[in-house]
C-alpha cells in the first residue's frame, strides 16, 4: 500500500512541475489541427496539444488535412514557446503554444481553421476567455474556413450526433467547398487581420 501511495505521489509532483514548464523551440511535426511536436534547443522532442480549441478530426473529410497544413504554416521557421497548463498523459502536455509572440490557438480561431472548445472554456481565466470568444466571432461573421462550410460541425456536437444516427447517415462535403474554405484560411493573415 505504501508503494501505490509513494506512486501516486510521485506522479502528482510529476504532473505539478510540467503545469509550471515552459519549452522553447521549433516545430518538429504538426501531426494534426491541434497537436505539434517541438524540438527544443537540446534537442529533446516533446508533444503539445493547443489549449481551448477544437479542429475537423475526421479523416474523410478533407478538410482536416487543410487545417493540419495551416497551422504547419503559422509555425514553420518560427520561434516557438508553450506554456504547459496541464497533461493530458505521460506523452502529451496541454497549454498555449505561441509562434513569435503570437497565441497559435487565438490565431487558429481567427483564420476559420478551428472551433473554440466551448466544454473546455470552464477551465479558461474569464480575460482570455473572452478574447477567443470575440477572435472566434470574428472568423464566424466573415465566414472564414469552417463557417463557410455548411453543416460542418465542432467534434463534440458530431460525437453525440452519431450516436443518434445510422453510420450510412455521413455525408463527406463537396470538394469546391472545402476548396473555396482551404483558400479563404491561407488567404488569411498569421497576423489575425
Amino acid at each position: 500500500m505504501k508503494i501505490i501511495a509513494t506512486l501516486y505521489f510521485a506522479l502528482f509532483l510529476t504532473s505539478a512541475s510540467f503545469a509550471q514548464t515552459t519549452l522553447t523551440g521549433r516545430v518538429a511535426e504538426v501531426i494534426d489541427g491541434k497537436t505539434v511536436v517541438i524540438k527544443t534547443a537540446n534537442f529533446t522532442k516533446v508533444t503539445v496539444k493547443l489549449q481551448f480549441i477544437n479542429v475537423p478530426e475526421e479523416p474523410k473529410n478533407d478538410f482536416t488535412g487543410i487545417v493540419k497544413g495551416h497551422l504547419l504554416q503559422l509555425l514553420e521557421g518560427k520561434t516557438l514557446q508553450f506554456q504547459t497548463r496541464r497533461m493530458a498523459d505521460f506523452s502529451m502536455l496541454i497549454g498555449v503554444l505561441t509562434a513569435d509572440g503570437v497565441d497559435v490557438s487565438q490565431q487558429m480561431l481567427r483564420d476559420g481553421a478551428a472551433w473554440y472548445a466551448i466544454p473546455e472554456m470552464d477551465n479558461q481565466e474569464s480575460a482570455e476567455r473572452e478574447t477567443y470568444l470575440k477572435v472566434e466571432a470574428a472568423a464566424k461573421a466573415e465566414k472564414r474556413g469552417i463557417w463557410g462550410i455548411k453543416d460542418l460541425k465542432p467534434v463534440w456536437e458530431n460525437t453525440a450526433a452519431k450516436a443518434e444516427r445510422p453510420e450510412s447517415a455521413d455525408k463527406k462535403q463537396p470538394v469546391k467547398s472545402i476548396l473555396s474554405s482551404a483558400q479563404a484560411i491561407n488567404a488569411a493573415s498569421p497576423s489575425g487581420n
